[in-house]
């Protein structure tokens, strides 16, 4: 009963409230830090923005020296940096999603919590990749596309799980969004390599910007 009595406490209440606000800035902040440390790493690169459609996400972050289909990479010099945003996605997703995204879910919770466990467990994996040899559509291409994959089917379940009337616009981007990008990286799972760097930015980019508008529709939750 104590301890009851504490959950149901005003500052325990309070302290929520606040951390869920944090959080929801949080996702804002992880969805923007991305497509900046993209183009700063991008822009610093030796194919210069070209490789927005020639190089996928996986090789911008390859360390200078790693094999690329049986050649030596030099895409980037800051290929830590994307590695750094990975990590960071990875970790800060995962209380995100878990103590506020879930604050307006009413079903689909356990598939939605799942699959972005699992979704920040592959982003910190892909944190670790540290060169070596890698083939363009191989078991490494193919594992960022099953992170990618798991974020697309949570954004999909987060919007069947909203059942909240003045959210409902941020339901139907959560489904529309995860379909296109579910449909995108499933074409680069398949081995449909001339186009993959555009497919799986198409897919990871819809992710990113749902962290962004997740944000802002957690505030706007938590004002109502």
């Amino acid at each position: 009963m104590q301890f009851y009595a504490l959950m149901n406490s005003p500052w325990v209440k309070l302290t929520q409230y606040w951390l869920v606000k944090l959080l929801a800035v949080l996702a804002v902040f992880i969805g923007i830090d991305y497509f900046a440390t993209e183009l700063v790493t991008i822009a610093f690169s030796n194919e210069g923005f070209s490789a927005y459609y020639e190089h996928t996400i996986l090789e911008l972050l390859l360390p200078i020296g790693s094999i690329v289909d049986a050649q030596t990479s030099h895409l980037s010099p800051l290929s830590f940096v994307m590695r750094s945003t990975f990590i960071t996605h990875g970790y800060l997703f995962l209380f995100i999603y878990l103590i506020a995204v879930n604050q307006m879910i009413k079903g689909f919770r356990l598939i939605g919590s799942m699959a972005a466990i699992f979704f920040s467990l592959g982003m910190i994996l892909i944190y670790s990749a540290q060169g070596g040899n890698y083939t363009e559509g191989g078991l490494q291409n193919l594992g960022v596309s099953i992170t990618f994959l798991l974020g697309n089917i949570m954004m999909i379940a987060t919007g069947i799980g909203i059942s909240v009337p003045f959210l409902r616009k941020f339901k139907w981007f959560s489904l529309i969004a995860g379909m296109v990008g579910m449909i995108a990286i499933v074409v680069t799972m398949f081995g449909f390599t001339t186009f993959l760097a555009i497919f799986e930015r198409i897919s990871f980019y819809l992710i990113a910007i749902w962290d962004i508008a997740a944000g802002f529709v957690i505030l706007r939750y938590m004002r109502a």
